[in-house]
């Protein structure tokens, strides 16, 4: 196996070993190593231009999409730290977790920007106070600067303090080589926000270490290679999407990202045309398309593996998912967020 020591190494490893070869699928585009590389340094190259430092938070609000893979490598690049936001959540929660981990700059699709628009118009609220500091010394609110990955020339917003720059036109003259920056593997990589039964989501910090162990762990028990493309519905902000992502980049083999599962069978449709060899969902993803799709009448020659985890599957869904896609295997997988 690869002695990969960072996260962002997934991607430039397997960028040195396969350049040309397609490594993410969306929106019927495939891109390459080398693209996804090279756009991912002239983004990291660009937040040292605006002065981002090493430790500083910067947060996504992106769908799944290339965009969302070059800025999360990016950010990595430059010896950042990744906060993930649900593309769910509303505009009270994302402003409580930008002010919660003290996030420098937010980068955003257009579409999320956009539903989110209140977050950047309004009045912030109220950062929270560290423990102990009743009186607000040391408090620091997200700074409201502002990456919009957009088609678009110009964003206007009403009645704003908010600094917005646009991607990728502002990438154009950077520069095309990796980042030369001094991390090492016990600097924290990603905060994930994990909502506890009780009380606001709090941030679980994951060292590069960490995130480099469970995937090599992964790729090792799926004994994923180069040639392994993975089906994806889950979100990358969730721990268990991102696995995904990583654990194919590390190994060198393919994303193929669909987010139209509300029509599960044009998410099977794509599987057969991309031709997977893999498939992962959450208890209800499985029920889904037990219930609400086709899935009984069509076979996927492809499939090598199905990985089931967020929770526990009752075991007579878990024998009619192993029957309906066998022979594919069918992993059974449980791992804490804080256990990256």
């Amino acid at each position: 196996m690869k002695h990969t020591k960072f996260v962002h190494n997934f991607l430039e490893d397997s960028s040195k070993l396969f350049p040309d070869k397609p490594a993410f699928f969306a929106n019927g585009n495939w891109h390459t190593y080398h693209a996804i590389n090279k756009q991912a340094n002239q983004l990291a190259h660009y937040f040292i231009k605006i002065g981002i430092k090493k430790g500083e938070r910067i947060a996504l609000l992106i769908e799944n999409s290339i965009e969302y893979v070059v800025t999360y490598y990016a950010i990595l690049k430059v010896g950042a730290i990744t906060v993930a936001l649900n593309t769910d959540s509303t505009a009270n929660d994302l402003e409580y977790i930008l002010n919660d981990c003290e996030v420098t700059l937010l980068v955003a699709s257009q579409k999320l920007f956009r539903n989110a628009k209140s977050l950047f118009e309004n009045t912030p609220l109220t950062p929270p106070l560290p423990r102990g500091d009743t009186e607000g010394r040391g408090v620091k609110a997200w700074e409201k600067k502002v990456l919009v990955w957009s088609n678009l020339k110009k964003i206007q917003l009403e009645e704003s303090n908010t600094e917005v720059s646009l991607l990728p036109a502002e990438l154009e003259e950077m520069p095309e080589d990796n980042p030369d920056i001094r991390i090492i593997d016990l600097d924290i990589a990603s905060i994930v926000y994990t909502s506890g039964s009780t009380g606001k989501p709090r941030g679980a910090t994951l060292k590069h270490l960490n995130i480099v162990s469970n995937t090599r762990s992964i790729v090792e028990y799926l004994h994923l290679t180069s040639e392994d493309r993975i089906m994806v519905v889950l979100p990358f902000y969730y721990i268990y999407g991102k696995s995904l992502l990583n654990t194919h980049f590390f190994a060198g083999g393919s994303v193929v990202v669909d987010n139209r599962f509300l029509y599960p069978n044009v998410v099977l449709k794509t599987m057969q045309e991309q031709k997977v060899t893999g498939f992962s969902g959450v208890p209800s993803t499985f029920t889904i398309l037990l219930n609400r799709s086709d899935v009984r009448n069509q076979k996927i020659e492809s499939l090598r593996y199905l990985t089931q985890a967020g929770g526990a599957m009752a075991p007579a869904v878990q024998k009619e998912v192993a029957d309906v896609f066998s022979p594919a295997e069918l992993y059974i997988m449980y791992g804490a967020t804080e256990a990256s």
